[in-house]
């Protein structure tokens, strides 16, 4: 039995009573659960200095960023505690500590894999996939999680049942896959939007272009395409997500056919004054975000669910044209975390910008994968001393698929992956 560390504002921790779905199909298939790994405060962070045991640095730098909120998952794989771990995403929470600590992570299509029994953050952003050190290994774990439980409704139409789950593991090589060109005829778009977005640094910019013409070497063709909406969509997923997830942290979920963890809601509702004041200011800001909102302008939330239907046709239709996307996965590599005496403006600009590339595909539904392409001393401006321009820190290329597009994401990465060792390039 181990506890569940959200938030110190649950005290004591929270043991649950009902093991999530992922975890019995795990257990079903043999595996061992070592144990259960740290988050980010209430999952609100895209750094890793905000979990209640402390600080999780990052397995290739003590000092810097392993990525939020699944940051101890990516560390304990990372590092070889484990060899897997599941985690959650909602705006980039696999993907993110996955580039920053040099693995292979996964937000699958909505729905594939269930949530049932898993804290939620925001019904409709709720992903939990899977982080491990190979494209295999991620390709096994999603095969033993992924297909409908029947108790959770994120599973919507075209969501297989797990006995129709494709065996991913198996699937990895396409059949007649020709050998040296294991791509050939495969179209892979390098998303023009994604290599504008602010904040990204220009170093990370160019190695994931370079990575992804490596596709050609394999037998794919690779060039640009333009989705224009990928600029505004990080700010549509925002409004979403702070309205429809503030009634959830605020106590108030409701409207959906799923497993309730009552239990959960009265270790931290109603909410003290004592409790609010352990929030991290980035869970304090999206609170007033939904208070504010909701009273002021309860309209916003439903352009918002419109607009993004927009944006998730105009990604289908570059889909229909390419079998993936390419993107950065992250802005940077691993930054440092923030001083001791940090103000909460400190705090929260260390992961300004770091995920734009992420969160718009928690809002459309797409799989998305990042694997490890290279490695980039920290930029200059966050050198602790004058030996960080050694320091070799992961960084990571995301690609992003058609809805239940998982076998051919899983096919791509694996000829990328075993083509080129990423830690020498």
């Amino acid at each position: 039995m181990y506890v569940f560390f959200l938030s110190d504002a649950i005290s004591p921790p929270w043991v649950p009573f009902v093991d999530a779905t992922v975890v019995t199909r795990v257990l079903e298939e043999g595996g061992i659960i070592a144990g259960k790994a740290t988050t980010e405060s209430m999952c609100q962070s895209a750094s890793s200095f905000t979990s209640c045991t402390g600080p999780v640095d990052n397995p290739y730098a003590p000092g810097r960023t392993s990525g939020g909120s699944s940051s101890g998952c990516a560390v304990l794989v990372a590092d070889g505690t484990c060899d897997m771990a599941i985690g959650a995403d909602q705006g980039g929470s696999i993907r993110m500590p996955s580039a920053f600590c040099g693995l292979v992570g996964v937000k699958p299509t909505f729905g594939l894999v269930p949530y049932t029994a898993i804290a939620s953050n925001e019904w409709q952003h709720d992903y939990a996939g899977p982080m491990a050190r190979t494209v295999a290994d991620a390709a096994l774990l999603l095969q033993v999680i992924a297909g409908a439980d029947g108790l959770d409704d994120r599973a919507g139409a075209r969501c297989p049942f797990p006995a129709q789950v494709p065996a991913y593991s198996q699937l990895l090589s396409a059949l007649g896959a020709e050998p040296g060109k294991p791509l050939k005829g495969k179209k892979i778009g390098i998303l023009k939007e994604a290599f504008e977005m602010p904040v990204l640094d220009p170093r990370v910019a160019a190695k994931v272009k370079e990575a992804a013409v490596l596709f050609e070497e394999l037998g794919a063709v690779a060039e640009e395409v333009s989705v224009p909406l990928h600029t505004i969509a990080p700010t549509i997923w925002m409004l979403a997500n702070r309205y429809a997830g503030g009634k959830t942290r605020l106590g108030e979920a409701s409207g959906h056919r799923q497993y309730y963890q009552n239990d959960l809601h009265a270790k931290l509702f109603p909410l003290t004054q004592e409790r609010w004041e352990k929030f991290i200011p980035a869970t304090i800001n999206s609170q007033l975000n939904a208070l504010y909102g909701w009273e002021t302008m309860s309209g916003v939330y439903g352009k918002a669910m419109n607009k993004l239907m927009e944006i998730t046709h105009a990604y289908d239709a570059a889909l229909d044209k390419y079998n993936c996307m390419v993107l950065p996965t992250v802005a940077f590599v691993a930054n440092t975390h923030p001083g001791p005496n940090a103000t909460a403006m400190q705090k929260t600009q260390k992961s300004v910008g770091q995920g734009l590339n992420c969160c718009p595909f928690n809002a459309t539904g797409h799989p998305a994968l990042t694997l490890p392409i290279c490695t980039l001393p920290p930029a200059e401006d966050d050198w602790v001393s004058p030996s960080d321009a050694d320091l070799k820190l992961p960084v990571g290329m995301q690609l992003v698929g058609k809805w239940w597009g998982e076998t051919e994401l899983f096919q791509i990465a694996h000829a990328w992956e075993g083509a080129y060792d990423w830690k020498s390039r």
